[in-house]
C-alpha cells in the first residue's frame, strides 16, 4: 500500500471509500499499467481526484463571524469568504476512533449533486489536521421546528400548505432526479432562509440508492416519524422499504407542524415505533380545525402499505396544494427578528483552528458499505493538484497516533 494511502487508513480504519481509492491508484499492481508513469507523489491527485474533500486549510478561505448551533457532530459557524464575502455555514467534525468517513462522503456526494433551490447548498469540504469542515447555504432563520416552537400562535392552513408544496418539489427532485432516500423528514431537517424559501437539510442518514428498490435492513431515522415499513425492517432481513418512507415522513411533519409536535410524543422511543406498526395512521389532534382537503392530503402522506401510497410527484398535484401563494409566509416575518436577536447573543469570534468538540455518528455504516460497493466514479468533481507535503500536512496529527 502506498504512504498515503496508509496514512488514510491509519485515520479512517473502517473506511471502504479509501480502499476504493486505493484499487483505483498506481499502487496497485493490477491497474498500474494503465496509469501514467509518474511518480507517486506528483500522481497522488490522480488517486485521490474522486475524494471529495480539500487537504488545505479553511482559514485559507473562510472567515469565522459567529457560533449558530452545537450538535452531537460538533459546532456551526456562519462564516464568510475572505475572497468574494459569500455567506455560508461551517459544519466543524471532530475525527474521532468511532468516526465513519465512507457515510461523510455518501453524504457530500449526495450534496454536490443537488442542484435544486429547496435543498441546501453544498460549496465545499475540507480536512485540516483532525478535523473536517463542510461549507453549506447558510439559512438565517434556521430550522423550521425552532421556528414553530417560538411562535406565539399556531401556523395558518396556507402557511403549511407553502411548506408542504416546498418540501414535496424537493421530495420529488430526489426521488426522480437523484435517486436519493432522505430517510429523516422532519421540522428540525428544514431550513429556512430569509427570503422564504424552505431546504431540506441532514441529509446523514439518506440511502443513496441507484435503483430505489433495494433491499435495506437497517434502521435509521427518528422514531416518531419513521414509517411502518422501516420498522418491520428491523426484525425481517429481507423487508424493502423505497422513496415512499419519506412521504410517511412527510405526513408526520405535517401534523408536526399544525400541533407543535408530532403523534405520540407522550411515549418512549419503542413505544411509539411499536404503535406505528401495530395500530392505524395518526392524524391531527383537533381535525375540526382544519379542511377536509388537508386532513386528506394527510391521510394519503400515512397510507401504511407502501405501495398504495401516493409519490411527491403524485402528491404535488393533490387538491390541498392548489392554489398556493406563492409570497412569503407570514411566519418568516415574524421570526425573523427574533431568531436573528436570538443568534447574535449566542454568537462569538474565533478561529477556526479552535473549532471542536463532538462528532458526525450514524447507525447506517451497514448500508453506506453497500452503497459505496456500488459507488460510480464522480467525474464532475475538478481534478486538483496536492503535493505530498500538503496531504501529509493534513494527517501529521495521526502519525504517532494509535487507533
Amino acid at each position: 500500500m502506498c504512504p498515503i494511502f496508509s496514512q488514510l487508513k491509519k485515520v479512517f480504519p473502517k473506511s471502504n471509500f479509501i480502499d476504493y481509492l486505493q484499487s483505483k491508484s498506481e499502487c496497485n499492481p493490477n491497474v498500474s499499467k494503465s496509469l501514467p508513469k509518474i511518480n507517486n507523489a506528483t500522481n497522488l491527485s490522480d488517486n485521490l481526484k474522486f475524494f471529495p474533500i480539500k487537504f488545505e486549510d479553511p482559514n485559507d478561505h473562510w472567515q469565522i463571524l459567529k457560533l449558530i448551533g452545537i450538535g452531537a457532530f460538533g459546532k456551526i459557524y456562519k462564516v464568510k469568504n475572505i475572497h468574494n464575502d459569500q455567506i455560508a455555514a461551517m459544519k466543524v467534525i471532530q475525527i474521532t476512533k468511532e468516526f465513519d468517513l465512507d457515510e461523510l462522503i455518501i453524504e457530500i456526494d449526495i450534496l454536490r449533486k443537488c442542484n435544486h433551490k429547496n435543498i441546501i447548498s453544498y460549496y465545499e469540504s475540507f480536512l485540516h489536521e483532525k478535523k473536517i469542515y463542510i461549507i453549506l447555504e447558510y439559512c438565517s432563520l434556521g430550522s423550521l421546528d425552532r421556528i414553530i416552537s417560538n411562535l406565539e400562535r399556531q401556523l395558518k392552513e396556507k402557511e403549511i400548505k407553502y411548506i408542504a408544496w416546498q418540501i414535496l418539489e424537493a421530495l420529488a427532485y430526489l426521488h426522480e432526479k437523484v435517486f436519493v432516500i432522505h430517510r429523516d423528514i422532519k421540522a428540525a431537517n428544514i431550513l429556512v432562509s430569509q427570503n422564504g424559501d424552505l431546504k431540506l437539510a441532514d441529509f446523514g442518514v439518506s440511502a443513496k440508492n441507484w435503483y430505489l428498490e433495494q433491499k435495506k435492513t437497517t434502521f435509521t431515522g427518528s422514531p416518531y416519524w419513521v414509517s411502518p415499513e422501516i420498522i418491520s425492517s428491523q426484525n425481517h432481513l429481507f423487508v424493502t422499504y423505497n422513496n415512499k418512507v419519506d412521504i410517511w415522513s412527510l405526513g408526520i411533519t405535517c401534523i408536526e407542524i399544525a400541533d407543535k409536535q408530532p403523534p405520540n410524543i407522550h411515549l418512549g422511543p419503542c413505544e411509539a415505533m411499536e404503535k406505528i406498526k401495530k395500530e392505524g395512521s395518526p392524524s391531527l389532534k383537533n381535525p375540526q380545525e382544519w379542511s377536509i382537503q388537508f386532513q386528506n392530503f394527510i391521510s394519503e402522506c400515512l397510507i401504511k402499505k407502501p405501495k398504495d401510497r401516493p409519490s411527491a410527484f403524485t402528491l404535488l398535484k393533490h387538491p390541498f396544494l392548489e392554489n398556493i401563494e406563492n409570497s412569503i409566509p407570514e411566519f418568516v416575518s415574524e421570526s425573523y427578528s427574533y431568531l436573528e436577536a436570538d443568534l447574535m447573543n449566542n454568537s462569538r469570534s474565533e478561529s477556526i483552528e479552535s473549532a471542536s468538540s463532538g462528532y458526525l455518528t450514524d447507525s447506517n455504516s451497514n448500508i453506506n458499505s453497500l452503497m459505496l460497493k456500488k459507488h460510480k466514479p464522480l467525474p464532475d468533481i475538478p481534478q486538483r493538484s496536492y503535493n505530498v507535503k500538503q496531504i501529509k500536512g493534513a494527517f501529521s496529527y495521526f502519525d504517532n497516533k494509535s487507533f
